[in-house]
């Protein structure tokens, strides 16, 4: 038996064929992708919770099994003791890769760590003025203060400019953190030009112990006006402050050992050995 279509037929099943691909593509579109995305969103944010949930576990366990950690990367920048050893050795690489000259080097302690410059402690002051001293800084002090209360009393003017005046000069300081002391070197430094200063002042600043500079002074080199002139060095001094935490001596065995040269088996001539005794 044969089939015979026409072709009014075969039109009308491609329109049949066309209408149900389209209705599939349309409800795959607005159904069923929908549904899929949602799905992977789903097992994403699954995923993502458990993984939190292990790290959370896992964090819980390594908490408790954290061991205790050392202070000896910490003491290389503030440490329990002044170390000047160590700080004389950091003056030396600075002195070496800037190409300058220490022609001088004082080290002071002092127990303000961030005194501002040029004012003496409470304790420094009074062990430095005698008792005669004394009693006539209390006799002006006396007197500042009738003088005040006098000028109290001339105006309201007076009041309202010392009560401006009052907050700026008895402004605290910040005070530093209880134990904190400091070591202050004084250097006197030949470098060949300001570069090669600079250079110094950076290469001290990046060590591991931390310092700040508090004074530089050095004058201006003359002008050169001959072609065959020289520049003469660069002098100038320097006030470096490196701190360390007195408070905490318990710590004092993690302190971390000086890294110095070897030693270059040189002999004193001034300082007597047991080998020179033994020879005598």
């Amino acid at each position: 038996m044969t089939i015979h279509l026409h072709k009014k037929h075969i039109i009308i099943l491609l329109a049949a064929v066309l209408l149900l691909g389209s209705l599939y593509a349309g409800a795959y579109y607005l159904f069923i992708k929908p549904k899929n995305a949602e799905i992977e969103t789903l097992l994403s944010s699954k995923k993502m919770q458990k993984q939190q949930y292990k790290e959370l576990t896992s964090g819980e366990t390594s908490t408790e099994s954290k061991p205790v950690v050392n202070s000896v990367e910490l003491q290389r920048k503030v440490p329990v003791s002044p170390m000047v050893e160590q700080l004389v050795l950091d003056l030396e690489k600075a002195e070496t890769v800037s190409n300058s000259t220490i022609q001088n080097m004082t080290f002071t302690e002092s127990e303000d760590a961030l005194l501002p410059l040029g004012v003496p402690s409470e304790s420094d002051a009074d062990q430095e003025l005698p008792d005669d001293a004394k009693d006539q800084s209390a006799e002006a002090l006396d007197a500042e203060q009738a003088q005040g209360t006098a000028e109290t009393e001339e105006g309201p003017e007076s009041d309202q400019n010392t009560d401006q005046a009052a907050p700026e000069a008895s402004a605290p300081h910040p005070n530093a953190p209880e134990g904190l002391k400091r070591v202050i070197i004084t250097l006197q430094i030949t470098s060949n030009n300001y570069y090669d200063m600079k250079a110094f002042i950076e290469t001290l600043e990046q060590q591991p112990r931390i310092t700040k500079v508090d004074i530089l002074a050095f004058e201006g080199l003359p002008e050169l006006t001959l072609h065959d002139q020289e520049a003469e060095p660069l002098i100038y001094s320097l006030q470096v402050s490196a701190f360390y935490m007195n408070a905490l001596q318990d710590l004092k065995e993690e302190t971390p050992k000086v890294i110095a040269p070897e030693a270059s088996d040189k002999t004193n001539p001034l300082t007597p050995s047991l080998d020179d005794e033994d020879d005598e």
